[in-house]
């Protein structure tokens, strides 16, 4: 009597789909060069200034969001800062809905959110990718009792980063790239800088 075959029948590979949502983020204030020429991270001045981002959400990329706002007594790393928090608590909760929407069967069971963010600071772009983890390990103090520079901040990008990272369906990447090279950044740019012009 021969040997029975046996078929191995193989499951289909159910391709996960890739949502990609996309973020540009800038900011800046207004400085007196003449009173205070030689500006850096520990003396910059207290101004005005504004923040604005622009998020292309992967699930309507048709439909940007734009927001920007003006601030009093602040300092342009504040703003890019904020302008960089901001976005990701936005893309956070648009990602959260639609596991909320997953869970209860009106989403997709399955999914991989891929987010790119793209900025003209390169204070926000080597904060999030270079220094935070190291900054962290110190509580985000330069030294005793001397917080570093927007420590509030700065804690809120590690606890946000955490989030991102620590999720295994999404990826995301931080790039500086000049605006002039950039039409998402330019347009942040121009936007942020008619906010100080109107305001």
């Amino acid at each position: 009597m021969p040997p029975k075959k046996f078929i191995k029948v193989c499951e289909p590979k159910v391709k996960i789909p890739i949502i990609k949502h996309h973020i540009w983020c800038s900011g800046r204030c207004i400085y007196d060069q003449t009173t205070n020429p030689l500006i850096t991270l520990s003396n910059i001045p207290l101004t005005k200034g504004s923040w604005c981002y622009i998020l292309e959400n992967g699930y309507s990329p048709d439909n940007q969001v734009a927001i920007c706002k003006t601030d009093e007594n602040t300092n342009h790393t504040r703003m890019e800062l904020i302008s960089l928090t901001q976005a990701l608590k936005n893309i956070k909760n648009v990602i959260e809905e639609a596991s909320k929407e997953s869970s209860l069967g009106t989403g997709p069971s399955k999914e991989h959110h891929e987010i790119i963010i793209n900025t003209n600071s390169y204070y926000v772009t080597n904060s999030y990718t270079m220094w935070i983890d190291k900054w962290e390990l110190k509580n985000f103090f330069v030294g005793p009792g001397n917080p570093r520079p927007n420590r509030d901040l700065l804690l809120e990008v590690y606890d946000l980063k955490k989030y991102f990272d620590t999720s295994p369906k999404i990826s995301l990447s931080i790039n500086y790239i000049d605006e002039h090279l950039d039409d998402g950044v330019l347009k942040t740019v121009e936007m942020v800088n008619d906010r100080l012009k109107d305001s």
